[in-house]
């Protein structure tokens, strides 16, 4: 061969390494398909082709890809193993970089990915079935007890003695031995009617509370229920930045937070105050109501009027109260009827009259009858709600503001008793008024779970005051015996607007 021709292939060659490493040190890679592509000059890659034999180089495997969190893959090394040098780094256009100690989606530059991280590698959180976390998922308040008593206490297998503390709560649930264990010592308390809600999302100040209980902390502040609570909290640097209300329900990346930086000691992170949050988030009717029951006075009194009781009003600025009804049993002259038949706050909406529950005490029976009250007359009107909803079960789950709650709801019995729920309601607690706000059809259903369709077997959540996000499932795949995330066909928001 010519010297002239031999160097000039030599040249040549050497020139197209260098063009295809340079392509790779300067543009981003196409995923890898694991192909044998061959250009036409003979030279052979493993990889996609692009319009001018461009290719996505395949690394050995001991240089694995770098993983995106919108699932997309590009190489870290070329085919000898040799590093790329990117410009900028490889997922910044695609939702950041997952980590091998992370979650599918949860990358680098989420806000919590390294809380994540930490309770993944602690074994509080293995996260679901398909290697995701859902960090910006709403946690009700069955997830949030089950990961809070389990990440101080450990795997709880004891359901304990005694009989179980709420009605609400079935024996055989995932997370009863959690809500049972954190009942006892006072972790947990549950709402007024005697309910725990597990399938409601659960705010900042109930999960502040929950927290302070178990980790024992407290700070000052008694002007309303939780202020220590918050400023425990808070003095420990535990509170997220992304935390602006105190009735803000929280995520489960937020929750990962306020773990990682309490059990771990995390110091060099801003956190939120409890002057800056009540500044904030004021309610607008500055006032809290409750019913002091004569029962929790300490006072001897007669069995028929143990569970009567004022009603007070409470300042939430200067903690002053005020008694606004003597005598809720001759406010409602149905509540004589039983000598434990009384009346508990539900909600408060915002710019609307508060909504009073009737409760049943010293049984499981956590149904009743809504009241509205109104504070200028102070007298209390029954709402035709009643007649459609029980306040706990199917999933039902009150609006930020409080204005409005959305619950799964089947009149067919057959198909209700089968798991097959397929009618999602909305309720007005200001107008009292309810509709269904969306009818699914054919194998579709609400209910994720077999067939007896407790609150627990749904995914309804709020994503804001004005958006409702719910899970679909397969009523097919269920019937084969897979639910919840096995059965999930997909999650669908709509506006109540």
């Amino acid at each position: 061969m010519n010297h002239f021709v031999f160097l000039r292939a030599f040249f040549l060659v050497v020139g197209l390494a260098a063009a295809v490493l340079a392509f790779a040190a300067t543009n981003e890679p196409v995923a890898c398909t694991m192909e044998a592509k061959i250009c036409p000059d003979g030279a052979t890659f493993v990889g996609r082709e692009g319009p001018n034999c461009e290719f996505a180089v395949c690394p050995p495997s001991s240089c694995p890809p770098y993983m995106c969190a919108d699932g997309t893959q590009i190489s870290r090394c070329t085919a000898d193993g040799t590093v790329i040098n990117y410009f900028a780094a490889p997922c910044l256009t695609h939702g950041g970089e997952v980590t091998a100690d992370s979650f599918t989606d949860v990358s680098s530059s989420h806000p919590n990915a390294d809380a994540i991280a930490y309770v993944k590698a602690e074994g509080i959180v293995e996260g679901y079935s398909d290697g995701t976390y859902r960090p910006d998922r709403q946690i009700n308040r069955a997830e949030f007890v089950k990961i809070l008593i389990g990440s101080e206490f450990g795997n709880i297998q004891v359901r304990g003695t005694g009989p179980d503390p709420f009605p609400d709560v079935p024996a055989d649930a995932w997370y009863t031995v959690y809500v049972n264990f954190a009942y006892s010592p006072g972790y947990i308390s549950g709402y007024p009617d005697g309910t725990f809600r597990p399938a409601a999302n659960i705010n900042f100040v109930e999960a502040a509370k929950i927290i302070s209980k178990v980790l024992n902390l407290k700070g000052d502040g008694t002007s309303v229920w939780y202020e220590g609570y918050v400023r425990g909290l808070a003095d420990n640097g535990a509170i997220p930045l992304s935390i602006t209300s105190f009735d803000q329900p929280i995520t489960r990346g937020e929750m990962a937070e306020m773990i990682w930086r309490l059990k771990a000691g995390v110091a060099d992170r801003t956190s939120q105050t409890y002057d800056t949050l009540a500044n904030a988030t004021a309610p607008s009717s500055g006032v809290e109501y409750l019913v002091r029951y004569n029962l929790d006075t300490g006072t001897d009194v007669p069995l028929e009027d143990q569970y009567d009781g004022p009603i007070i009003a409470r300042d939430l600025k200067t903690g002053k109260e005020t008694v606004v009804v003597k005598s809720v049993k001759d406010a409602i002259p149905a509540l004589r009827e039983r000598w434990n038949l009384t009346i508990g706050v539900f909600v408060q909406p915002t710019g609307a009259k508060p909504v009073f529950k009737t409760i049943l005490k010293e049984t499981d029976n956590s149904g009743g009858d809504f009241y509205q009250f109104d504070p200028a007359t102070r007298t209390f009107t029954p709402m035709q709600l009643s007649s459609v909803y029980s306040g706990f079960y199917d999933g039902s789950v009150v609006a930020p503001d409080e204005r409005y709650v959305a619950w799964a709801r089947e009149a067919n019995e057959d198909k209700y008793a089968a798991g097959l729920v397929q009618s999602l309601y909305l309720a007005s607690f200001a107008n009292d008024s309810y509709a269904a706000l969306v009818v699914l059809s054919g194998n579709e259903t609400l209910n994720g779970g077999p067939s007896d369709a407790m609150g627990v077997w749904y995914d309804i959540t709020w994503v804001d005051s004005q958006t409702v996000r719910y899970a679909v499932f397969d009523q097919k795949k269920k019937e084969a015996g897979l639910y919840m995330e096995d059965a999930l066909i997909g999650y669908r928001t709509v506006s109540i607007d």
